[in-house]
């Protein structure tokens, strides 16, 4: 699940974990109000509100939390990372600081298990998995999308087992995905660039236009004379 760092969070649950979400970033909402979700196989669902064209998204981090009676075992290697779906043709790019968006923790390698090869948390346990790395964010590049329509989905997903008290890792494998939906808001404001207006001819061309008309008249009088 993801919230950000350093603010409120509430707790959810599921038959296999727990997550949680932070309420002050994302509002839970039921799965069944867009169908975009159930085309991803989201299980949780969350607003994400509006984002305009190079709106950001970043300071993420996921919490894994271990609500059974069983020791939890995940591998890093079976995890997909996070990743944000651009929608009706908008476009989200990474930007990232370091060379990688997301990274493991220093607290859920302080899990691993040589036993296991791979991280166990005991029941009643939670940390923080995942997190983005710091100055890393997606940026909506391109949002042709209309005001109120979907222009992206983050997706995030853990993968877990449960230990049996036998110490079997169970094959009851589960992945837990969660998905925010962003709308489409504003569109920024481009200033009209106004027409130059015309400044008023300066004296000096006034003055050349004038003696070349005198020069015209001068000319058609001595031509009158002469004839």
């Amino acid at each position: 699940m993801f919230k950000k760092a350093v603010m409120s969070s509430i707790l959810l649950t599921s038959l296999f974990s727990s997550y949680i979400v932070n309420a002050d970033t994302y509002q839970e909402v039921s799965c069944s109000t867009d169908s975009v979700f159930g085309q991803n196989g989201c299980k949780q669902c969350f607003d994400g509100w509006v984002k305009a064209k190079d709106s950001t998204v970043g300071g993420l981090s996921d919490d894994w939390i271990n609500d059974t009676k069983l020791d939890k075992l995940m591998f890093e290697e079976i995890q997909t990372m996070p990743e944000m779906r651009g929608l009706n043709g908008a476009t989200w790019t990474e930007d990232k600081v370091a060379d990688k968006f997301w990274e493991y923790t220093t607290d859920l390698k302080a899990l691993y298990d040589e036993k296991q090869k791979g991280y166990v948390l005991k029941p009643g346990g939670k940390v923080t998995w995942l997190k983005s790395t710091e100055g890393s964010s997606y940026v909506l590049t391109n949002n042709p999308v209309e005001k109120w329509q979907n222009v992206g989905l983050l997706v995030y997903s853990i993968a877990s087992a449960p230990i049996l008290e036998s110490g079997e890792v169970s094959t009851e494998e589960s992945t837990h995905k969660e998905c925010v939906l962003f709308k489409s808001g504003d569109a920024p404001v481009v200033p009209i660039k106004e027409k130059p207006k015309e400044l008023p001819k300066t004296w000096p061309e006034q003055f050349i236009l004038l003696l070349i008309l005198a020069m015209f008249l001068a000319f058609g009088i001595l031509r009158f004379k002469r004839s």
